[in-house]
């Protein structure tokens, strides 16, 4: 009876550690799902022949739970999806506010002279040259052409890829 008792113990002990992560794991991927996520690129400026792009993500909470999170990694698309430029996956973690936004902030320098580029500004109906004197203006400089940028999130073992469509 003694071996039956244990095995009873074991069995429920099991159960309700399987309970609990489970339990973790839908918290998890609620939270996943309830995250609004925004992304605000900007051309900052240009040097030695590199275009620096500033893009922020906003992870907007609407749920009373603050957690620590994987930093997200984002690629940058043009329409037709041609890589322009993307982040690489890193350990840093991050902290989401509760019931607020909490804002990552990138930096790229990608080469003027590169296929996508030059590409991206022959459809945005500009050239190099008047980007150059939109930044020695002081104006801030905005392309009106529209790209994508894939945020990739991941929050403990849940994954998730948001695409954004925005204009540069």
């Amino acid at each position: 009876m003694g071996n039956k008792g244990l095995k009873i113990g074991l069995f429920g002990a099991a159960s309700i550690a399987c309970g609990i992560a489970i339990s973790k794991s839908l918290k998890y991927k609620s939270f996943v799902n309830a995250l609004n996520i925004g992304v605000e690129p900007k051309l900052r400026g240009l040097e030695q022949y590199k275009l620096n792009i500033d893009a922020t993500v906003k992870l907007d909470n609407p749920k009373s739970l603050s957690l620590e999170i994987q930093k997200p990694t984002i690629r940058i698309y043009t329409e037709d999806d041609r890589l322009i430029t993307k982040s690489e996956p890193v350990d840093e973690m991050i902290t989401v506010k509760k019931t607020g936004v909490t804002e990552v902030d990138y930096n790229f320098k990608v080469g003027v002279l590169s296929p996508v580029i030059t590409n991206l500004l022959s459809n945005a109906g500009t050239t190099l040259t008047s980007i150059i004197a939109q930044f020695a203006s002081g104006e801030p400089v905005k392309l009106g052409t529209n790209i994508k940028v894939k945020v990739f999130l991941k929050v403990k073992n849940i994954e998730k890829e948001i695409e954004i469509p925005v204009t540069l």
